[in-house]
C-alpha cells in the first residue's frame, strides 16, 4: 500500500525550505539518506536537492524514474555545469534549479506541476490552443505525456503504447484530431515552450535547449531560427527590449 503525500522534498538542508508554503498542499521533507524508501510513496511532485553532489543525485534520479516515471522531479544542486544540466534532464528531471534561488520561483514551478499531475483530461492552455472538443482520451493522454516528458527522448512507439494503439492507428488518429504528425507536433511544442522560457533572463540558452529536449544547443539555435526567423539570443533581446519600452514609455 502506497502512502499519499502531496509534495516531497529530499534534502540534507531542511532549513533552506522552511519558508516554502503552498496553500492546501502538504509538504513533506526527508533527508537524502531515506531516498530509497520513497519509491512506493504516492506523491504529485518530488523535489530532489542533491546539494554539492549532483552525480549522486543524478544516479538516484535515474533509479527513481525507472520505478516511478509518472512523478515529475525538480532537480536542485549547489553545483552546476552544462554537463550536469544535460545529465539531469536526460535522467528524467522535469526542471533544474541551481542554488541559491528565489523560493517563489520554486513554488510557482511546483504549483504548475501539481496542477498538471492531477489533471488527467485537461491540457495546458499555454501550448495547446485549438484542441478539438471531440479529441479522444487516448490522444489527450499522449498530449499530456509529451508535455510532461518534453525534455526527454519521445518515440512514436512510446506514444502509441501510452494511447493503447498500434503505431499505425495512433499516427492516423493523432493527425486526424491534432492536424499534425506526432513528430511535427513535438517539434512545435518544444519550440513554443522555448519561446516562453527565453523570456526568463535567469535561464541560459543552453539550459533552455536541454529543458525542451534539444541536447545540442547549436541544433536548437538552428531550428529555433527556422521556426521564428530569429536566433534564441535575438528573440530574447527583442522581448526584453519590447518589455522595457512598455515599462518606460
Amino acid at each position: 500500500m502506497r502512502v499519499r503525500k502531496s509534495i516531497v522534498i529530499l534534502t540534507n538542508e531542511p532549513n533552506y525550505f522552511k519558508m516554502l508554503s503552498i496553500e492546501k498542499e502538504f509538504i513533506s521533507i526527508y533527508p537524502l539518506s531515506l531516498s530509497e524508501n520513497l519509491t512506493n510513496m504516492e506523491m504529485d511532485v518530488l523535489v530532489l536537492d542533491c546539494g554539492r553532489d549532483p552525480v549522486r543525485g543524478i544516479k538516484y534520479l535515474q533509479k527513481f524514474k525507472s520505478i516511478r516515471p509518472d512523478i515529475p522531479v525538480i532537480f536542485l544542486t549547489d553545483e552546476s555545469s552544462e554537463e550536469i544540466v544535460i545529465r539531469a534532464f536526460k535522467a528524467g528531471a522535469r526542471d533544474f534549479f541551481k542554488k541559491p534561488f528565489e523560493l517563489n520561483e520554486l513554488k510557482d514551478r511546483i504549483e504548475r506541476l501539481v496542477e498538471f499531475k492531477r489533471s488527467s483530461k485537461k491540457i495546458s492552455p499555454n501550448y495547446f490552443f485549438d484542441l478539438k472538443t471531440e479529441t479522444p482520451p487516448q490522444i489527450i493522454k499522449t498530449l499530456n505525456f509529451i508535455y510532461e516528458h518534453m525534455g526527454e527522448k519521445i518515440t512514436i512507439k512510446k506514444l502509441a503504447q501510452e494511447a493503447g494503439l498500434s503505431r499505425f492507428h495512433f499516427c492516423r488518429m493523432f493527425k486526424k484530431f491534432i492536424g499534425l504528425t506526432p513528430k511535427k507536433f513535438i517539434f512545435e511544442v518544444r519550440l513554443k515552450k522555448a519561446k516562453t522560457l527565453l523570456q526568463l533572463p535567469e535561464k541560459t540558452i543552453s539550459e533552455i535547449a536541454f529543458e525542451v529536449g534539444f541536447y545540442d544547443p547549436s541544433n536548437f539555435s538552428k531550428y529555433f531560427k527556422q521556426y521564428t526567423g530569429l536566433t534564441p539570443l535575438q528573440y530574447r533581446q527583442k522581448f526584453l527590449e519590447s518589455n522595457t519600452s512598455i515599462k518606460n514609455p
